[in-house]
């Protein structure tokens, strides 16, 4: 199970840099054509990207890195870029999600039907979900873990029907976001003002400063998430426990008072 945890752990990085390079030509290029545009047509032109990622399944890092990389390059500004960075890479990803859940709530909950048959998991998760106690930390994790891509969790958590909008979700989603933007503005910035320093007229994250800090922050990133998917894993573990548990108990008591109606003469008659 090890083993396979961590060959999917690999296969999801791998999945999620090829989005990355793939699109990152293209973030490159939009990059320097932005900065060549007013400080208006910038925030308005990231912030539409940054609603449209959650809801097409856009690699989230891709977001506070560019952001505050084209922030910082046109107003030379670090400390200004970052925060700036930091607020859209939470509300604009947070008002996507809002979208995703919307119509998740109000279009697949026929699915949420047929997960809740086919995993017992599903089942589990939808029942903690009901706490509050333990829904924002479950949700936390499941985000912060690749467990489940953002714009799939989005979807499936709309169309289950324990998880509140309010303020389960929308905490959660906020909290997730601020965990990711707050290193990857840094990176973002960091780039460019390392950029600055050897006089690099073109903003481009695939230059040796740009594929450095990356595979830096790639590493620490690595790290901390397997440390975050292990307990994800664990607390999962102990969910499926207690729905076993309960599930198992229910089951007992049934037995027994089917058992004790039998005695009393009042179970079911035979025809």
């Amino acid at each position: 199970m090890f083993a396979i945890s961590i060959s999917c752990l690999i296969m999801f990085f791998f999945v999620d840099s090829l989005t990355a390079q793939i699109t990152i030509g293209f973030a490159s290029d939009a990059a320097n054509n932005l900065i060549e545009q007013d400080f208006f047509t910038i925030i308005l032109s990231v912030s539409l990207f940054g609603i449209i990622s959650p809801l097409v399944g856009i690699a989230f890092s891709i977001l506070p890195v560019g952001v505050s990389l084209i922030l910082n390059a046109k107003t030379s500004n670090f400390w200004l870029s970052y925060l700036i960075s930091i607020a859209i890479s939470i509300v604009a990803p947070a008002i996507g999600g809002l979208l995703a859940f919307a119509v998740s709530r109000n279009i697949l909950v026929s699915f949420a039907g047929y997960l809740k048959s086919k995993y017992r998991v599903y089942r589990a998760v939808e029942r903690v979900l009901g706490d509050r106690s333990q829904s924002i930390q479950i949700q936390l994790l499941l985000r912060l873990s690749p467990i489940l891509p953002t714009a799939a969790l989005n979807m499936v958590l709309g169309a289950t029907s324990n998880c509140r909008l309010f303020p389960e979700f929308v905490t959660a989603m906020a909290l997730g976001n601020l965990a990711y933007a707050v290193p990857l503005s840094y990176l973002g910035c960091l780039i460019h003002s390392l950029a600055d320093i050897e006089d690099t007229d073109d903003l481009d994250v695939t230059s040796p400063i740009g594929m450095g800090m990356a595979i830096v922050g790639g590493v620490a990133s690595v790290g901390v998430t397997v440390a975050i998917t292990c307990y994800t894993k664990k607390k999962l573990r102990l969910i499926l426990e207690d729905e076993r548990r309960t599930s198992e108990e229910g089951r007992h008591e049934r037995m027994v008072g089917e058992k004790g109606g039998v005695e009393r003469g009042v179970g079911p008659t035979l025809v």
